[in-house]
């Protein structure tokens, strides 16, 4: 929220939370029956309900929808801004939730509530985009079964996803990931969307990513940047840093699937520098020269 809103206060967010937590133990059944199916239907009622916080559809790449302040204020968010809300929430009441970063879509998954038995503890997901639906482990299979085979155009049969049941059983709340991915929602939406487009900010957020990226992702999401950050050095008409940067991305990932776009703005850079260009470049379209995407 930082990044896209320097004059936030942050004293402000934290005691709004801390209403909606005093509000959120009034409806709450005594201890003894805070069992994690009872603690998610309180809390999605409060939340959803009560609330009314809601998945923005109509207006997903709003850079708002990746901004706390933002979505306390308009009660509208992505799946993983509502899903950081949605389990600080629980915590305070004492349901502890992590979140799930499935490929495209993040969920949320509970470890144990306050009083809960080890009966309890059975496998499933919240979808906080979907208002809160809860779905077993085969939904979410048969789910992204369905999105595999739009992906690919229908095809033949539809393809069969089985999810590794130890993911499920990670209990870490790998609060870096989250943070990367939220970062990743907010950078594609200044990269890749014209009404939201700012290079300068995408440049930032680059270096943001640099610093909060998980040691096992890191190195993956250093290269990814060289690419964004080109890109974003080309569109404000730094056409050198431009090229170091795209060049050092096709030197590590030489097979990378966007290489030969990528090959094709370095032709058209090395043109413009030897032609004395300068000055703001136009905005990259999606697909132009394959900016970043993302859909959590």
């Amino acid at each position: 929220s930082k990044a896209a809103s320097p004059a936030l206060d942050e004293a402000a967010v934290y005691a709004q939370v801390a209403e909606m937590e005093r509000q959120l133990l009034e409806t709450l059944p005594p201890p003894r029956d805070r069992y994690t199916l009872r603690m998610v239907r309180c809390l999605n009622e409060f939340f959803f309900g009560i609330w009314r916080f809601d998945g923005d559809r109509e207006d997903y790449y709003n850079p708002a929808n990746s901004c706390i302040d933002r979505i306390l204020e308009r009660r509208l968010g992505i799946p993983v801004t509502l899903g950081i809300l949605y389990i600080e929430l629980a915590r305070r009441v004492g349901l502890r939730l992590v979140g799930v970063s499935f490929p495209s879509h993040f969920m949320v998954r509970p470890i144990a509530a306050v009083h809960a038995e080890p009966a309890d503890e059975v496998e499933f997901v919240i979808d906080v985009f979907g208002r809160g639906e809860v779905l077993f482990v085969e939904d979410v299979e048969e789910r992204f079964g369905r999105l595999m085979a739009q992906n690919k155009g229908g095809g033949e049969g539809r393809p069969k996803v089985q999810i590794d049941r130890s993911f499920l059983q990670d209990t870490s709340p790998h609060s870096r990931a989250v943070v990367t991915r939220v970062l990743q929602n907010l950078k594609a939406t200044h990269m890749a969307h014209q009404a939201h487009h700012d290079a300068e900010l995408a440049l930032l957020l680059c270096r943001m990513q640099d610093v909060a990226a998980p040691p096992g992702a890191r190195e993956r999401i250093n290269t990814l940047n060289l690419r964004d950050r080109g890109l974003a050095l080309h569109s404000l008409g730094r056409l050198a840093e431009s090229r170091d940067c795209l060049s050092m991305y096709l030197q590590v990932l030489p097979d990378a699937q966007d290489a030969p776009k990528i090959q094709n703005l370095l032709e058209v850079l090395a043109k413009q520098i030897e032609g004395g260009g300068g000055g703001p470049r136009p905005y990259l379209r999606p697909g132009t020269y394959g900016p970043p995407k993302s859909s959590s």
